[in-house]
């Protein structure tokens, strides 16, 4: 499985980038949410974690253009957004942007693979 992480922090990249490796997955990062739509045509990954609390565009809109570049290219990706915010309208604006599912910060190799049998149950 393909997988793009889309994370303006090296460090998160690298924790998250391997447990998705240990779990099997081809990982692929972008530092900058502007580039996000670009890596994501480019690599067509079936998984997407993006990171909400990014500068411009953010995670919300870079996740909304990577489902408008999904739509036009009749792709189908599972949009994993992820935050340290607690805050339950993150949640639901999450979804608002076409995110599939969140996952609280930090991440974890558990919280991870969770969210990998939820989605792809023949992967995990």
């Amino acid at each position: 499985m393909k997988a793009l992480i889309v994370d303006d922090d090296p460090d998160a990249i690298a924790i998250l980038g391997n447990h998705l490796q240990v779990l099997g997955c081809d990982v692929h990062a972008s530092e900058n949410p502007r580039e996000a739509v670009a890596f994501y045509e480019r690599l067509m990954p079936d998984l997407v974690f993006m990171d909400i609390d990014m500068s411009f565009p953010g995670g919300f809109i870079a996740t909304q253009n990577i489902r408008h570049a999904a739509k036009k290219l009749g792709h189908k990706v599972t949009v994993i957004m992820y935050t340290a915010s607690k805050d339950p309208e993150d949640v639901q604006k999450a979804k608002n942007f076409g995110a599939n599912d969140y996952l609280l910060k930090p991440v974890t190799r558990e919280g991870v693979q969770e969210k990998l049998r939820r989605h792809f149950p023949d992967f995990a």
